[in-house]
Order: C-alpha cells, then structure tokens, then sequence
C-alpha cells in the first residue's frame, strides 16, 4: 500500500510509547479506525513504539488491513480488550479484580490517546490512567455535537452522570479538538484540560498517484464511461443521503448521462431510505452502490468523479471530505461537514444544509466541468501542503509531550 508517510524504523531504545485506544479497528467502522491506522504509520515512521488497543484487533479481517497499511515492524503493539457487557465495561476500573488486567494494558505506556468519548474502552482505561498518573490525550470526533449528543440521549446521560464518563472528559491532561468549532464546543462543557486544534490527515500518495477508471468499473461494469456524482461515506441518514437522492432527482433531466455513485456501509436504514426515493423517480437504474471501497477502487472512484458530494449534517472532521479534496475531486460540502476552510480557500463548494442548496452547488460543479477539475487540482496541492499524517504526528507529539511534562510535574508536586 502506498503512503504518504514512510517506512516505519526501529525504535530507539528508550523511545517513548503511546497506546491509541477505541472500540474497532475495523476500516468499515467509519473514520476513527481508518484515522487511528494512519496515525500509527506516521509515528511508527517517527521511531514512536505503538500500542493499538481494541475488541476487534484478532479478527482477520482486521488483522489484515492493519497488515497492509502498516507492515508487521518492531515498534507495533496489538492488544484486546472486549467490550461485552457494552457500558457495564466503564465500571471495570472500580472492581479490584479487574484492574490487574486493565492496568496490564498500560504497562510501559508514557502516554495513552482516548479516541472519542463512548467507547466503553475508553472509560474503563482513563480510570486507570488517573489512578496511576498517567497523562492521556482524548480526541472528541465530533462526538460531543448537539447532533451526537441527541442519538442515544437517555444512554449518554447516564453515561455522563454516573458510568465514568463526565470523569473521563474532565480527567484528561489534554484535549485534541479536530477544528475551531470543535474547539469551542468542547470549552463551552467547561473542561479542565488545554484543547488544542489539530486536524487529521489525509494518505496522500495513496490519493494523488493516478488510477484510472478501471478498478471502479470492475466493481462496477454498468457504470461504463458515464460521468457520475460519487458520495463514499457510511450510508446513514444523518450524513444527508436523503437529501443527495433528491437533488439527484432534480438534476438528473438536465444531465441525462450522469449517474450516481453510493459509496459505504449502510447504517441506520440510510440505504432504504435512498433506494426508495430514487425508486419512486423511476431513478434506480442510474444509481449504483458498490459497499465499501478501499485501496485503488476508492481512489479510481475519487480521482474519476464528476463530483464528490457530502451533505452531512455534522462532522468533526470528515476524513471522507479530505481524502476527496486530496485526490482531486471537485468536493461539494454541507456547512455541516464543518470545513470553512477549504471554502475560504476556493477549493471546495460550500452550501447550505438540504436539498436546495445541494441541488445549485452539485449544478454548478455539472455545468462546468472544466472549471471544476481546475479548482479541483488546486484542493489537491491545497491539502497536500496543509494536511499530511507526518505533519499532524508531528502536532500530536508536541501535545503528547506537554501531558507528560504536566504528568512529571504534578509528580514532583506530590513528592515534595
């Protein structure tokens, strides 16, 4: 697998350890696992050791896709630790006779970096973390926005209240937000720990070498050479898929040749929902969904597409916009996907939420084709100078270093 980070190196002796901690590892899992994998490259090239804690890292599949992007070299842990009884797993930490194996998971680690605030994984282990003073970092992923907030609300207040979680956000030595706007929601909970804005990442020579049509058509041999609007997200109604089926109805009459490309894993019923609505417009036969892509098949199906569209009603940092900007698809966002910055730039097309605004961006993209590939080419070397893994392990390490020298010094407050 190409990568724009290079070749893991054997460690130093003495180099310093970071465990990332979530649920899944599992790339369909969304954009934490396909984030966390490509951070781990980019430290394990750094001379970082790297311990990989999740419930699924001994399944195969997943064995083989960490195998993949990242090798098998010297520097790389993987540990399991499961999450049966979901919530009750947050609880681990307060009974004796799990702590042995909860702290074992620790042991040698000079930091631990918390993806996200519900795993159950993450709660149990920031227990630990405090009892021995161990500094952790806690990456949000747009889990604490009013829109993630209202999925689950009655389990996450509870959560919040009484499982360990409000400990863990108000335990943490820093706070890694993925934007401005996610830097201010997480002060507006008043959260004791320093936020700092660092964003992810995009695999950039995975995106910018270029692959033709063919590994998309393979998968998809009635597609042919036809242009087509192309989203590659999970399939869940909140990413907007509704309202990408709709404007597809409206556009469709004035682009009798496009057709439309549904990228992901169905989530929440997302994929009914939209095969419905473009059924009801006698649409289907144009619409084509291929499940997950990885590898060439997703960058074929960027680097091809007439355009790339993501209507999200909210992102933290949408890895699916950036790997789009970054292999030069001309990238029609929702303000929900919460990246101003490629709009201030000129590299990307801005709109509001819904249908309307959808419907004019992805016309204005359609109708001029060529001015779009030009701004696209421009989004490409934009994220190409802003938004490599080497960059951002570099930001991440210079936060890491902060916790422990805060970690080092409350240690040398309590000795004296």
């Amino acid at each position: 697998m190409n990568s724009s980070a290079p070749a893991a190196q054997t460690p130093a002796a003495g180099a310093p350890r970071v465990a990332h901690v979530y649920n899944f590892l599992h790339p369909r899992r969304g954009g934490p696992p396909q984030v966390i994998t490509q951070l781990a490259r980019a430290q394990l090239a750094a001379g970082w050791r790297v311990r990989l804690i999740a419930e699924d890292v001994d399944a195969p599949e997943v064995r083989a896709a960490l195998r993949a992007a990242l090798g098998d070299p010297p520097g790389l842990e993987l540990r399991r630790l499961a999450s049966r009884r979901g919530l009750l797993l947050s609880l681990a930490a307060r009974w004796a006779r799990a702590r042995e194996a909860l702290d074992a998971l620790l042991d040698g680690v000079d930091v631990a970096h918390l993806h996200s605030v519900w795993p159950p994984q993450c709660a149990a282990l920031s227990a630990r973390c405090r009892a021995r003073g161990l500094p952790y970092v806690l990456t949000l992923h747009g889990h604490l926005r009013p829109e993630a907030l209202a999925i689950k609300p009655l389990k996450k207040r509870l959560a919040l209240l009484a499982l360990g979680y409000g400990e863990l956000l108000r335990g943490a030595t820093r706070v890694q937000a993925l934007s401005e706007g996610e830097r201010e929601e997480a002060a507006a909970w008043g959260l004791r720990a320093p936020i700092r804005v660092v964003p992810n990442g995009a695999p950039l020579d995975e995106l910018r070498d270029p692959v033709g049509r063919a590994p998309l058509e393979a998968l998809l041999p009635a597609l042919g050479g036809a242009p087509y609007a192309l989203f590659l997200s999970r399939i869940h109604p909140p990413k907007g898929t509704l309202d990408l089926a709709r404007a597809f109805a409206r556009l469709a009459p004035r682009y009798p040749a496009l057709r439309l490309v549904v990228a992901g894993v169905d989530e929440g019923g997302g994929l009914a929902q939209m095969r419905a609505a473009l059924a009801a417009e006698g649409l289907l036969a144009r619409a084509h969904f291929p499940g997950f892509l990885s590898g060439a098949a997703k960058a074929s199906a960027l680097q091809n597409a007439a355009a790339f569209c993501l209507p999200s009603y909210h992102e933290g940092f949408s890895v699916a916009a950036l790997e789009a900007l970054a292999a030069g698809a001309p990238a029609v966002l929702a303000r929900g996907c919460r990246f101003p910055e490629a709009a201030a730039a000129g590299v990307s097309w801005e709109h509001p939420n819904g249908v309307e605004g959808l419907t004019d961006a992805l016309d204005a993209v359609l109708r001029d084709p060529v001015a779009a590939r030009a701004r696209a080419l421009r989004a490409r070397d934009w994220v190409a100078a802003r938004y490599s893994w080497a960059r951002v392990s570099e930001q991440l390490s210079a936060l890491y270093e902060e916790a422990r020298e805060e970690a080092r010094e409350e240690a040398r407050e309590e000795a004296r």
